[in-house]
Protein backbone atom coordinates (compact mmCIF):
# COMPACT_ATOMS: atom_id res chain seq x y z
CA UNK A 1 0.00 0.00 0.00
CA UNK A 2 1.25 3.42 -0.56
CA UNK A 3 2.17 5.62 1.47
CA UNK A 4 -0.24 8.47 2.37
CA UNK A 5 1.78 10.56 4.61
CA UNK A 6 3.93 11.98 1.67
CA UNK A 7 2.43 14.87 0.32
CA UNK A 8 4.35 14.56 -3.09
CA UNK A 9 2.63 11.23 -3.50
CA UNK A 10 -0.93 13.04 -2.65
CA UNK A 11 0.06 15.82 -5.34
CA UNK A 12 1.00 13.04 -7.79
CA UNK A 13 -2.37 11.39 -7.19
CA UNK A 14 -4.03 14.25 -8.32
CA UNK A 15 -2.11 15.30 -11.76
CA UNK A 16 -0.90 11.27 -12.42
CA UNK A 17 -4.42 10.14 -13.95
CA UNK A 18 -5.10 12.92 -16.52
CA UNK A 19 -1.18 13.22 -17.27
CA UNK A 20 -1.44 9.76 -18.33
CA UNK A 21 -5.39 9.91 -19.61
CA UNK A 22 -3.52 12.27 -22.05
CA UNK A 23 -1.08 9.88 -23.14
CA UNK A 24 -4.05 7.22 -24.60
CA UNK A 25 -5.29 10.05 -26.55
CA UNK A 26 -4.05 10.20 -30.22
CA UNK A 27 -3.54 13.75 -30.87
CA UNK A 28 -1.78 13.99 -27.34
CA UNK A 29 0.16 10.49 -27.35
CA UNK A 30 3.57 11.99 -28.84
CA UNK A 31 3.63 15.07 -27.45
CA UNK A 32 3.37 13.09 -23.60
CA UNK A 33 5.77 10.59 -24.88
CA UNK A 34 8.46 13.49 -25.34
CA UNK A 35 8.01 14.90 -22.20
CA UNK A 36 8.07 12.05 -20.59
CA UNK A 37 11.02 10.87 -22.47
CA UNK A 38 12.84 13.53 -21.42
CA UNK A 39 12.09 13.43 -18.32
CA UNK A 40 12.63 9.42 -17.85
CA UNK A 41 16.45 9.51 -19.37
CA UNK A 42 17.13 12.44 -16.85
CA UNK A 43 15.93 10.24 -13.60
CA UNK A 44 17.78 7.36 -15.18
CA UNK A 45 20.93 9.44 -15.25
CA UNK A 46 20.63 10.56 -11.95
CA UNK A 47 19.39 6.49 -10.51
CA UNK A 48 22.57 5.12 -11.96
CA UNK A 49 24.76 7.74 -10.27
CA UNK A 50 22.71 6.42 -6.79
CA UNK A 51 23.38 3.41 -7.58
CA UNK A 52 27.06 3.92 -8.58
CA UNK A 53 27.65 5.53 -4.94
CA UNK A 54 25.89 2.54 -3.34
CA UNK A 55 26.28 -0.57 -1.88
CA UNK A 56 24.24 -2.03 -4.56
CA UNK A 57 26.77 -1.48 -7.22
CA UNK A 58 27.70 -4.60 -8.56
CA UNK A 59 24.55 -6.30 -7.68
CA UNK A 60 21.88 -5.33 -10.14
CA UNK A 61 21.18 -5.41 -12.98
CA UNK A 62 19.01 -4.39 -16.39
CA UNK A 63 15.89 -5.94 -16.94
CA UNK A 64 12.44 -5.08 -19.32
CA UNK A 65 11.84 -2.54 -21.26
CA UNK A 66 14.91 -0.91 -20.62
CA UNK A 67 17.35 -3.87 -21.81
CA UNK A 68 14.70 -4.38 -24.91
CA UNK A 69 15.31 -0.62 -25.65
CA UNK A 70 19.21 -1.76 -25.67
CA UNK A 71 19.56 -4.62 -27.37
CA UNK A 72 16.84 -3.91 -29.62
CA UNK A 73 16.09 -0.59 -30.91
CA UNK A 74 19.24 0.79 -29.50
CA UNK A 75 17.15 3.65 -27.64
CA UNK A 76 15.18 4.49 -24.50
CA UNK A 77 11.63 2.84 -25.60
CA UNK A 78 9.28 6.00 -26.06
CA UNK A 79 6.05 3.81 -25.50
CA UNK A 80 7.25 2.68 -22.25
CA UNK A 81 8.85 5.63 -20.91
CA UNK A 82 7.09 4.96 -17.22
CA UNK A 83 9.23 2.63 -15.27
CA UNK A 84 11.80 1.28 -15.00
CA UNK A 85 12.98 -2.54 -13.88
CA UNK A 86 16.30 -4.13 -12.54
CA UNK A 87 16.61 -7.53 -11.03
CA UNK A 88 18.94 -8.23 -7.86
CA UNK A 89 19.77 -11.23 -6.35
CA UNK A 90 18.81 -12.71 -3.25
CA UNK A 91 22.43 -12.93 -1.68
CA UNK A 92 22.03 -9.32 -2.71
CA UNK A 93 19.40 -8.47 -0.30
CA UNK A 94 21.76 -6.71 2.37
CA UNK A 95 22.70 -4.60 0.05
CA UNK A 96 19.45 -3.95 -1.35
CA UNK A 97 18.19 -2.49 2.60
CA UNK A 98 21.60 -0.50 2.69
CA UNK A 99 20.48 1.05 -0.33
CA UNK A 100 16.49 1.96 0.31
CA UNK A 101 17.34 5.25 2.37
CA UNK A 102 19.70 6.26 -0.73
CA UNK A 103 17.08 6.31 -2.80
CA UNK A 104 14.71 8.27 -0.33
CA UNK A 105 17.44 10.90 -0.06
CA UNK A 106 17.63 11.22 -3.51
CA UNK A 107 14.06 12.13 -4.15
CA UNK A 108 12.49 8.79 -4.59
CA UNK A 109 9.15 7.64 -2.37
CA UNK A 110 8.10 4.66 -1.12
CA UNK A 111 5.27 3.05 -2.79
CA UNK A 112 4.84 -0.77 -2.04
CA UNK A 113 6.29 -3.63 -1.44
CA UNK A 114 5.38 -7.47 -2.70
CA UNK A 115 5.73 -10.65 -0.92
CA UNK A 116 4.70 -13.67 -2.87
CA UNK A 117 2.42 -16.92 -0.89
CA UNK A 118 5.45 -18.50 0.57
CA UNK A 119 6.58 -14.92 2.18
CA UNK A 120 9.61 -14.65 -0.08
CA UNK A 121 10.26 -10.87 -0.90
CA UNK A 122 9.12 -10.60 -4.45
CA UNK A 123 9.71 -6.54 -5.65
CA UNK A 124 9.96 -3.45 -4.11
CA UNK A 125 8.08 -0.49 -5.91
CA UNK A 126 9.41 3.64 -5.63
CA UNK A 127 8.39 6.79 -7.50
CA UNK A 128 9.67 9.99 -8.61
CA UNK A 129 8.61 12.01 -10.97
CA UNK A 130 5.71 10.18 -12.93
CA UNK A 131 8.89 7.19 -12.91
CA UNK A 132 8.30 4.10 -11.05
CA UNK A 133 11.35 2.20 -9.88
CA UNK A 134 10.52 -1.77 -9.94
CA UNK A 135 13.03 -3.48 -7.98
CA UNK A 136 12.53 -7.42 -8.71
CA UNK A 137 14.27 -9.90 -6.38
CA UNK A 138 15.42 -13.52 -8.26
CA UNK A 139 15.77 -16.35 -6.28
CA UNK A 140 18.10 -19.36 -7.21
CA UNK A 141 16.32 -22.22 -9.02
CA UNK A 142 19.34 -24.04 -10.17
CA UNK A 143 20.01 -23.00 -13.82
CA UNK A 144 17.61 -20.19 -13.20
CA UNK A 145 16.14 -17.79 -11.68
CA UNK A 146 12.64 -17.55 -9.94
CA UNK A 147 10.94 -14.20 -9.16
CA UNK A 148 6.92 -13.31 -9.13
CA UNK A 149 4.40 -10.61 -11.00
CA UNK A 150 0.80 -9.96 -9.71
CA UNK A 151 -1.78 -8.24 -11.19
CA UNK A 152 -5.38 -8.43 -10.57
CA UNK A 153 -7.38 -9.69 -13.11
CA UNK A 154 -11.39 -9.68 -12.94
CA UNK A 155 -11.19 -9.04 -9.46
CA UNK A 156 -9.05 -11.72 -8.55
CA UNK A 157 -5.43 -10.88 -7.43
CA UNK A 158 -3.12 -13.51 -9.41
CA UNK A 159 0.77 -13.99 -8.76
CA UNK A 160 3.08 -15.49 -11.87
CA UNK A 161 6.10 -17.25 -11.00
CA UNK A 162 8.33 -16.34 -13.26
CA UNK A 163 11.51 -18.18 -14.63
CA UNK A 164 14.46 -17.17 -16.01
CA UNK A 165 17.73 -18.29 -17.57
CA UNK A 166 20.64 -18.11 -14.76
CA UNK A 167 23.17 -15.98 -17.12
CA UNK A 168 26.57 -13.70 -16.28
CA UNK A 169 26.53 -10.33 -15.83
CA UNK A 170 28.09 -7.92 -18.55
CA UNK A 171 28.52 -4.48 -18.86
CA UNK A 172 26.87 -2.56 -21.93
CA UNK A 173 26.91 1.15 -22.76
CA UNK A 174 23.30 2.98 -23.07
CA UNK A 175 22.52 6.73 -22.78
CA UNK A 176 26.31 7.19 -22.06
CA UNK A 177 26.30 5.50 -19.25
CA UNK A 178 27.69 1.99 -18.21
CA UNK A 179 24.91 -0.62 -17.06
CA UNK A 180 25.04 -4.40 -15.81
CA UNK A 181 23.31 -6.54 -18.26
CA UNK A 182 22.70 -10.24 -18.79
CA UNK A 183 25.25 -11.91 -20.45
CA UNK A 184 23.97 -13.54 -23.14
CA UNK A 185 20.59 -10.95 -23.75
CA UNK A 186 18.99 -12.94 -26.21
CA UNK A 187 18.15 -15.75 -24.02
CA UNK A 188 16.78 -13.43 -21.26
CA UNK A 189 14.44 -11.31 -24.12
CA UNK A 190 13.48 -14.44 -25.56
CA UNK A 191 12.42 -15.90 -21.83
CA UNK A 192 10.09 -12.55 -21.17
CA UNK A 193 9.02 -11.50 -24.52
CA UNK A 194 8.91 -14.59 -26.93
CA UNK A 195 9.24 -13.05 -30.36
CA UNK A 196 11.25 -9.65 -28.58
CA UNK A 197 12.53 -8.92 -32.64
CA UNK A 198 9.60 -7.01 -33.40
CA UNK A 199 7.19 -4.95 -30.99
CA UNK A 200 3.69 -6.65 -30.23
CA UNK A 201 1.00 -4.27 -28.36
CA UNK A 202 -0.65 -7.11 -27.56
CA UNK A 203 2.01 -8.76 -24.93
CA UNK A 204 1.06 -9.33 -22.10
CA UNK A 205 3.65 -9.73 -18.72
CA UNK A 206 1.09 -12.14 -17.21
CA UNK A 207 0.94 -14.85 -20.01
CA UNK A 208 4.73 -14.92 -21.34
CA UNK A 209 6.21 -18.49 -21.73
CA UNK A 210 8.91 -17.90 -19.18
CA UNK A 211 5.46 -18.32 -16.41
CA UNK A 212 5.85 -21.58 -14.61
CA UNK A 213 2.95 -21.79 -12.22
CA UNK A 214 -0.33 -18.61 -11.84
CA UNK A 215 -2.09 -18.29 -8.65
CA UNK A 216 -4.58 -16.79 -6.89
CA UNK A 217 -2.59 -14.42 -4.30
CA UNK A 218 -3.15 -14.50 -0.94
CA UNK A 219 -1.11 -12.06 0.66
CA UNK A 220 -1.85 -8.18 0.72
CA UNK A 221 0.74 -6.22 -0.53
CA UNK A 222 2.72 -4.81 2.68
CA UNK A 223 4.04 -1.88 3.66
CA UNK A 224 7.59 -0.17 3.76
CA UNK A 225 10.98 -3.07 4.41
CA UNK A 226 13.12 -2.10 6.86
CA UNK A 227 16.51 -2.80 6.93
CA UNK A 228 15.76 -6.57 8.44
CA UNK A 229 14.36 -7.68 5.27
CA UNK A 230 18.41 -8.42 4.93
CA UNK A 231 17.88 -11.06 7.70
CA UNK A 232 16.32 -14.16 6.44
CA UNK A 233 15.83 -15.36 10.41
CA UNK A 234 13.14 -13.01 10.53
CA UNK A 235 9.98 -12.84 9.21
CA UNK A 236 8.47 -10.60 6.41
CA UNK A 237 7.64 -7.08 7.93
CA UNK A 238 4.01 -7.26 8.75
CA UNK A 239 4.31 -11.08 10.30
CA UNK A 240 5.44 -11.99 13.42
Amino acid sequence: MADTSDRRLRLEAIIFPPYLLLNRIPGFRQWINRIQGRRYERVLKELHTTFAESPLNGHYRLSGGMLLGYYRDGRLLPWDCWDVDFEIEESSLAELAATLPLLLKAGWRRRVTWFNNDGDLAEIRLKRKFIYLDLFVTYDRGGSSASWLFSERDGVWLQAEVHLPTTPTQPVEFIGLIWPAPDPIEPALEARYGQWQEPDSKWDYMTTSSIVKTERWTRPPLSWPEARLADRSSPPLGES
